[in-house]
């Protein structure tokens, strides 16, 4: 539905500026200054790159990796360069694993995305370049998954529905190739707010 798909977007924008501030609220203007430029430039980015993701699923996996990058740009304004590498090659093998995990068929391409960008973040010569690497390497793997995971672009019509109390039950048309199905809830007199942002974002 494309209603509920924008409103998804304007919750994950709304998401990743208000934790983008919170970072930004926590430096120093003048010691920090370079980090609080990079997380900025890390939300300009992530506010136009919400706006082509075409899935809710795809939506929450993106606004997550940004939230992680700003914390990493938070943490490294602490760190030598050497350290910074590390923790990004690091973070950047478990943001890998983790994808090949939930998509196996899809391992190939991840891991020579990953030794690609590793090379890439390890060539660096300054802290604010190797995060922003690590960035564009987490976007970039992102993308490959939605570019090529199966029936992403699938039309779920539910036919039948019904329930009771706790219970309740859903019956759809299949979606060609696709092999598996997310289902969101929401309480009768829950907001959209409430939907999206606290089930789908995690916010308290």
């Amino acid at each position: 539905d494309a209603t509920i798909l924008a409103e998804a977007k304007t919750n994950a924008k709304s998401v990743v500026t208000s934790d983008a501030n919170n970072y930004i609220s926590l430096m120093d203007a003048t010691i920090d200054a370079d980090y609080i430029a990079l997380i900025n430039e890390e939300k300009n980015t992530a506010l136009e790159h919400i706006d082509s993701i075409t899935t809710i699923e795809a939506i929450t996996a993106y606004v997550d990796s940004v939230k992680a990058q700003f914390l990493s740009i938070y943490n490294s304004s602490k760190l030598s360069l050497s350290e910074t590498k590390a923790n990004a090659v690091e973070e950047l093998d478990d943001f890998a694993s983790e994808k090949i995990s939930a998509y196996s068929d899809l391992e190939t391409g991840i891991t020579e995305l990953q030794t690609q960008w590793t090379a890439t973040i390890n060539a660096q010569t300054s802290t604010v370049d190797v995060l922003a690497k690590l960035s564009t390497a987490k976007t970039a793997i992102l993308d490959y998954i939605s570019a090529n995971i199966v029936g992403v672009q699938g039309s779920v019509n539910i036919y039948e529905s019904a329930g009771y109390q706790e219970g309740l039950y859903a019956e759809w048309t299949e979606v060609s190739n696709a092999t598996t199905y997310t289902a969101y809830y929401k309480r009768k007199t829950d907001s959209d707010y409430d939907y999206f942002v606290k089930r789908v974002f995690g916010e308290k």
